[in-house]
């Protein structure tokens, strides 16, 4: 893809799983965005630091990727 963007991947909806190693916006102005994230069944339930996280049924590694949950603003300017 062009000029470094990621495709994005689906991890589905059922279950607990735990979003790590990436940086994680909560909201347009985040200015210390979280270091993980958990959904449950599809829904965020938790976000926050990484060694604080409660326990999972799958940890997906980000690889420094980017979370933008629920920004769907296309004109949104995060930096």
């Amino acid at each position: 893809m062009a000029n470094g963007a990621v495709r994005s991947r689906s991890v589905g909806s059922a279950g607990r799983y735990l979003l790590t190693c990436g940086t994680i916006y909560r909201h347009a102005w985040d200015d210390r965005p979280a270091e993980a994230m958990l959904v449950d069944n599809g829904r965020i339930s938790w976000s926050g630091a990484r060694g604080e996280a409660p326990a999972a049924d799958r940890v997906i590694d980000l690889g420094g990727g980017t979370v933008l949950p629920g920004m769907t603003d296309a004109h949104v300017h995060l930096l």
